[in-house]
């Protein structure tokens, strides 16, 4: 009995043969794009956290990541930016791929730059630490002498209300309690005479005829006294302003960590530019759309 032969079928028509079985029709194929649409995706906890995997899993630069924990870094905060660059740019192809995945390690360098920023301000701020605490004791005594002065000369007030005249030591005892000389009084009288001639200007015919010098002058020192108070109290709590003004000399980090945290920068923005005009023009080209040639300016 003869053996039957084998029909040899070419390469051509094989493929021939795949492409008219794979041929769907357009009605199909815009029926199965409509119920694409209507995908909800993975539901569970275990499919949601594979899917979320899916952008990253096959990456060339996963295999050369440093350990996160090392770093004090989270990978999972990693792995989300790169998932967020991902549905963002919607990359099709290793080459796109690429792209985004140099994009999402170029600003988690960014991150780091942050990071050393961060440090070298708080190290400084550390490093001044005990200067710091003895600049706030000594604010906080300033703070304190200066409520004592204003409780010193809320009495002076109190006692010039009940007196019939001004006492006589009553300005010796303000250069005493304040620290302060003629001129300082002098700047407050001034105040007070622009408060006094006010008031005189509102007084009624019967009130000055009984506008005596001696009151006149009581009244000036009032005004004096409470101009006094009114300095002190205006005037910012020594100790929170000065230490936030020494604060603020390290919300800036000093010369040679600034230079090398702008050169680093400037470096990782760069290739951040490169991938991104890299992409839009792969993509472009995907797309069958004009690719425009890159641009390189140079200033010198």
């Amino acid at each position: 009995m003869k053996a039957s032969k084998k029909a040899v079928v070419s390469i051509d028509e094989r493929q021939t043969a795949n492409s008219q079985f794979k041929t769907v029709s357009q009605d199909k194929l815009h029926a199965n794009r409509e119920n694409a649409k209507k995908s909800t995706g993975p539901r569970t906890p275990r499919g949601k956290a594979y899917s979320r995997r899916n952008a990253i899993k096959h990456g060339l630069f996963t295999q050369c990541r440093q350990d996160f924990a090392l770093q004090g870094e989270s990978q999972e905060d990693y792995d989300r930016l790169l998932d967020g660059l991902h549905q963002q740019f919607e990359p099709l192809g290793r080459a796109e791929e690429l792209e985004v995945e140099r994009m999402a390690l170029c600003w988690w360098k960014l991150h780091r730059a942050w990071r050393y920023e961060n440090s070298e301000n708080l190290g400084s701020v550390s490093r001044e630490i005990g200067e710091l605490e003895q600049l706030e004791k000594s604010y906080e005594r300033a703070d304190e002498e200066r409520e004592a002065i204003i409780l010193g000369l809320e009495k002076m007030i109190d006692e010039l209300s009940v007196a019939s005249e001004v006492p006589p030591d009553l300005k010796d005892r303000f250069f005493v309690l304040t620290s302060t000389k003629e001129e300082k009084w002098n700047l407050f009288e001034e105040k007070a005479e622009e408060v006094l001639k006010k008031k005189e200007s509102e007084l009624e015919l019967s009130a000055k005829s009984l506008w005596t010098p001696e009151c006149r002058r009581k009244a000036l020192v009032h005004f004096t006294l409470v101009a006094a108070v009114a300095s002190y109290k205006d005037m910012p709590r020594s100790a929170e302003q000065n230490v936030k003004l020494k604060l603020s000399q390290h919300v800036i980090p000093n010369r040679d960590a600034l230079d090398k945290i702008l050169r680093y920068e400037t470096t990782i923005e760069r290739s951040i530019d490169r991938a991104i005009s890299r992409l839009d023009r792969l993509q472009r080209r995907r797309k069958g759309e004009p690719v425009l040639p890159p641009v390189d300016v140079n200033l010198s």
